[in-house]
């Protein structure tokens, strides 16, 4: 399938106006070392001090030394160029395997794919951490793709520094809504339906939509009758719209189901289907006689929570963005190196979180239809590019699609998620057994000052223990003996895990261990922040 995307207005990617003020002072020029030589640096080191050369190094030593009283100065000639010869000869390729790198630790892209957990106190330093992580993503995987997702809604201005610093402004796509200062001539700069893709069954949409907004009430208030209505009504509703070959919109569904005069002309429209025998036609039209017939106190009920469900999507700044009918671009263009984000401003709070947790469940969608056989000509598996889903106070939109990381990751497809603490995505998933499960498949952690002592105990927990030998001393009739026993110990006590410093962390690799660091604070061009200490 080709990729199609229309190109950005000049003004749909604004940089941030606190960015332009800070360019106006002057600056410490304090700039982080290239990403792009750091890693071939660190490759050569390694090849450099590799067992193999250092073997032929101590060879080269030996014969020196025998040879020494003929050659004289040059027995000494091999000592120097063997080194000198293997950096620059270093396998070309090498810092291509390294995916990203943090905290003095580097990760494959096999094991960066076994998921993210990144947790810590307000303030900490969570978001830099981000930062870190995805300029190390920028520098090793230079056409990776995938969605960010955050909750205070700036994250993409960042995103819109940092792809410019790597060259990638092109393969950003900002879904923005209309901002409060915008004039009358203003264009989004892209334009996608959430429900555009034909290929997801509208129960799957439809089971989204309510996961969403239960999690929003809290769960409690539309459990039952009215639930397991609003999602069946809802699933029908797309249903009969591509029956009808229309695109569905959520605008357009919720004025189907609230509107009796224009279900009716749906369903005649319907009818030639019927007649001409299709079963799918005829199934959906049943439906919807039975639905009208409802009580008009029962029918009101159904329709007055399917309104609490889309009523969200009927704002004109929601349909100009989400309810297009024809997208500006597919999401199969993430394959391509597509970075897709979100802008809304605060006020669409509640309508953020729902075209969030949806295109999470389209990210999801594509990352495993990877796996479905491929037509010949086509790139394999184990060629596609690296797709990542960034979670900033993943909380907020937690779905139980991000416990999958265990089976997406084959497909090179990860998560990201930054938290506060293990115990904030338990409101999102309603059971402590549901959250246990989704995060242990989140095998790389970056553990910050603990929250709360239960995060302390979890993280101290997933970071190990080792066995040491405790003596015991026992005095009785004045004498003493002396017994030693052996018991488990924690490597990072959970008392030390909430006293840890800001912007110091804890950062446990998958398969090599864990390692104490300190990460700087980064800003989205690469700078250390002026705020941040010298020496530190």
């Amino acid at each position: 399938m080709a990729v199609t995307r229309a190109p950005s207005p000049p003004d749909a990617n604004p940089a941030p106006a606190t960015t332009s003020q800070q360019e106006q002072q002057p600056k410490r020029g304090r700039l982080k070392p290239n990403p792009d030589q750091r890693p071939i640096r660190r490759d050569r080191i390694g090849f450099v001090s590799s067992p193999a050369l250092l073997a032929a190094w101590v060879l080269c030593f030996g014969l020196a030394w025998w040879t020494l009283p003929v050659l004289g100065g040059w027995a000494l000639l091999p000592l120097f160029v063997l080194p000198t010869v293997a950096w620059y000869a270093a396998p070309p390729g090498r810092a291509s395997r390294v995916t990203a790198r943090l905290g003095g630790l580097s990760w494959n892209r096999s094991d960066f794919c076994r998921g993210w957990l990144i947790t810590g106190d307000t303030g900490a330093g969570k978001t830099f951490a981000i930062n870190t992580l995805l300029h190390s993503v920028f520098a090793h995987e230079p056409d990776w793709g995938g969605l960010c997702c955050d909750e205070k809604g700036i994250y993409h201005e960042t995103l819109v520094t940092m792809a410019a610093r790597y060259g990638r402004e092109a393969d950003l796509v900002l879904l923005q809504t209309r901002p409060d200062h915008a004039g009358s001539g203003w264009a989004p700069p892209a334009r996608f339906n959430l429900l555009s893709d034909a290929t997801i069954p509208s129960s799957t949409y439809a089971q989204a939509i309510v996961d969403t907004a239960a999690n929003l009430n809290a769960g409690s208030e539309d459990k039952g009758f009215f639930k397991t209505q609003a999602h069946k009504q809802i699933s029908q509703a797309i249903h009969l719209m591509r029956l009808l070959e229309l695109t569905p919109t959520l605008q357009h569904v919720n004025e189907i189901l609230q509107s009796e005069p224009m279900l009716k002309a749906a369903l005649q429209r319907l009818e030639p289907l019927v007649q001409a025998g299709a079963d799918a036609a005829r199934q959906c039209r049943d439906h919807f006689l039975n639905f009208m017939r409802q009580p008009v106190e029962q029918l009101g009920g159904v329709r007055a929570t399917v309104d609490n469900y889309l009523g969200y999507f009927s704002h004109p700044d929601i349909v100009e963005v989400f309810g297009a009918e024809q997208n500006t671009f597919d999401f199969t263009a993430i394959d391509a190196g597509a970075i897709i984000c979100l802008s809304m401003p605060q006020k669409f709070q509640t309508e953020r979180r729902y075209v969030t947790t949806l295109l999470k469940l389209l990210f999801y969608t594509h990352a495993l239809r990877r796996f479905d056989p491929r037509a010949p000509g086509h790139r394999r598996l184990d060629e596609d590019n690296l797709l990542i889903c960034w979670q900033d106070e993943a909380q907020r939109f937690m779905t139980e699609s991000d416990g999958n990381v265990d089976v997406i990751r084959q497909t090179h497809t990860t998560t990201v998620m930054a938290a506060q603490s293990k115990t904030s995505f338990l409101p999102a998933l309603q059971t402590k057994e549901k959250a246990e499960v989704t995060l242990l498949n989140l095998r790389n952690r970056v553990i910050f000052r603990a929250a709360d002592r239960a995060c302390a105990e979890s993280s101290a927990d997933f970071i190990g223990k080792k066995m040491r030998w405790k003596k015991t001393y026992t005095r009785s009739k004045g004498q003493t003996s002396t017994s030693r026993t052996k018991e488990e110990e924690y490597l990072v006590k959970p008392h030390e895990l909430m006293a840890l410093p800001k912007f110091t962390a804890i950062v446990k690799h998958c398969e090599q261990g864990y390692r104490k660091c300190v990460i700087r604070p980064v800003n989205p061009d690469g700078q250390v922040p002026d705020w941040y200490p010298a020496g530190r």
